[in-house]
């Protein structure tokens, strides 16, 4: 596989653009969801998309790029190509931090976006399937492949790439909209997770960035057995087959 989750957050935080100047890193700093709050940032990214060919006649423009950044499921090399479209055509400055500017107000990537992208960089998914997988799609799959052990119920059975979903034993959501993270690693009682959500991890950067669940037995929210991690979460097997 070669990456832990922790590496995706880091190239999420390390775009690479060419600029005339040399070329920049830039970081994507915020959450995107689709929905009416996302409409601001969308017409950003849309506009890079309907400008770029007038601005640069036979530039190549990546469609499906495009659409997953705008829906906030970019992977990385989304991300970077939107940017790179659109300082190769002008429509976006090639100032480093007019640019990473231009990014904080425009890109970003949502919980589910974050974890798919993972997945499909691991090749643990289809990228068709990585563009729509919910919290959903990772139960259902877990408990295909791992019937009888799919959640893991003890600190010491936790493995990196194992999946965290706001979820109880039953899958019905404990959170609104619902939530999920990666299992980075483990310390004592404190689990490493990758994520991607709204919070600032206290550094500047909301949407992709790294936390810590402290482990604190189990409990019962919405009529099934979670762990008594924020709203109550359960922690399922990794896809990797």
């Amino acid at each position: 596989m070669g990456m832990f989750a922790d590496d995706l957050v880091d190239q999420y935080w390390k775009l690479g653009v060419s600029t005339p100047a040399g070329p920049v890193t830039i970081s994507c700093n915020r959450y995107l969801m689709n929905g009416d709050s996302a409409q601001a940032q969308q017409a950003k990214i849309q506009d890079v998309r309907s400008q770029a060919p007038a601005k640069k006649p036979g530039i190549f423009v990546d469609g499906a790029a495009f659409t997953r950044t705008y829906y906030g499921k970019g992977l990385p090399s989304d991300l970077q190509h939107v940017l790179q479209v659109g300082v190769d055509s002008g429509v976006l400055p090639s100032d480093k931090d007019a640019l990473q500017g231009w990014a904080d107000s425009s890109l970003g990537v949502d919980c589910t976006g974050f974890v798919s992208a993972y997945h499909f960089q691991c090749a643990m998914m289809p990228l068709g399937q990585g563009v729509n997988a919910g919290c959903a799609y990772f139960y259902s799959i877990a408990r295909r492949l791992h019937p009888q052990s799919f959640i893991v119920w003890t600190l010491d059975e936790v493995q990196p790439d194992d999946v965290m979903v706001w979820m109880n034993e039953n899958g019905v959501e404990t959170k609104s909209p619902g939530h999920i993270a990666m299992i980075v690693g483990k310390m004592g009682n404190s689990l490493k997770i990758a994520e991607s959500s709204g919070a600032d991890d206290g550094q500047g950067h909301r949407g992709p960035h790294l936390n810590q669940k402290m482990w604190d037995g189990t409990t019962q929210k919405k009529g099934g057995q979670c762990l008594n991690i924020g709203e109550g979460v359960i922690i399922i097997r990794t896809i990797n087959y």
